[in-house]
């Protein structure tokens, strides 16, 4: 007992071992200087082992796909490593991933607990549909922002954004997504979470692209008046005469946003005249109160335009 506590109990010996075996391969210089990477990369920021594949270990270390695997065979000869399968690979044993995961700086430990946390909510997104909390998104920026995301990361990251109007998320989001093709993303997301759904709507509108017309058509249904309102707004930037029918449908629309919305796309398409007309013609089916915002539209644009921001919505 006295001879175990002598060298600092079971860590200390694990960590002697650890450092000789590391020590020895090292000196081989090459890839090799990259093993105590290697091992982190195996390893979760609470100590325990971690099975990786051999994509995972690379975009940790920094190691070349192709030499990776002779490295790897290395650390399997120097018994620190074991391996699963054909491309998956783990530490020896949890007690050695405890001494590897002590041996590493803050900053590193911060950043690995960092792209665990972005990990685990890009993989419970799709079921759970609940997007970051505002300090995690931070944390996670802080110490990820060097880092390609993976596209699961990419969608929840790019959710986030657009569920919260925090600027300063808004702002660290964006910037995190400057090279990634947002546009398939955000077909992706129409389909979420209400807020979700209403700023991808909002987002892809920017992209004017013809393709996205029969999504924005079908959530110009949508049961939540935000969402219609964004896409009614969006359909009007195209100008499409196909669409007048939606439009007129809308005119009649139970939320007032989302009739002044499609009223306004109605002008965008048709002459005051072909308006008139329209509304003498329908003036027995649509509601008083729209032939009234219509006509304040038609006569009285700058007055319409001044919404009511007391008026209660749906």
């Amino acid at each position: 007992m006295d001879v175990l506590a002598s060298v600092g109990g079971v860590g200390g010996m694990v960590g002697r071992y650890l450092e000789k075996k590391l020590h020895a391969l090292i000196e081989k210089g090459g890839d090799l200087t990259h093993c105590r990477k290697v091992l982190e990369a195996m390893c979760r920021s609470s100590g325990e082992k971690q099975a990786q594949s051999l994509n995972d270990i690379a975009a940790y270390s920094g190691v070349p796909l192709e030499t990776l695997p002779m490295l790897l065979d290395a650390l399997v000869g120097h018994r620190l490593v074991r391996r699963l399968g054909a491309e998956q690979y783990e530490i020896q044993h949890d007690r050695l991933a405890l001494t590897i995961q002590e041996g590493m700086n803050e900053s590193d430990r911060d950043a690995k607990l960092a792209a665990e946390m972005l990990a685990s909510r890009a993989a419970s997104f799709p079921r759970t549909h609940t997007v970051i909390a505002q300090a995690d998104l931070l944390f996670m920026y802080r110490h990820l922002s060097d880092r390609q995301l993976r596209p699961t990361e990419n969608v929840v990251v790019l959710a986030t954004i657009l569920d919260r109007s925090d600027e300063i998320e808004s702002v660290l989001g964006w910037r995190w997504l400057v090279k990634v093709d947002l546009l398939p993303l955000l077909r992706e997301l129409a389909r979420e979470d209400r807020n979700v759904r209403r700023a991808a709507v909002a987002e892809i509108g920017k992209y004017q692209h013809a393709e996205d017309l029969p999504l924005l058509r079908e959530l110009a249904h949508d049961a939540n008046w935000n969402v219609r309102l964004a896409a009614v707004a969006e359909i009007g930037k195209y100008q499409q005469a196909e669409d007048l029918p939606l439009l007129r449908e809308l005119a009649r629309d139970a939320n007032r946003a989302v009739r002044r919305a499609a009223m306004a796309a109605l002008t965008k398409l048709q002459s005051r005249e072909e308006l008139e007309q329209w509304l003498n013609s329908e003036a027995m089916t649509l509601s008083f109160e729209a032939l009234s915002v219509l006509d304040n539209f038609l006569y009285c644009p700058q007055q319409f335009m001044e919404a009511d921001e007391n008026e209660d919505e749906e």
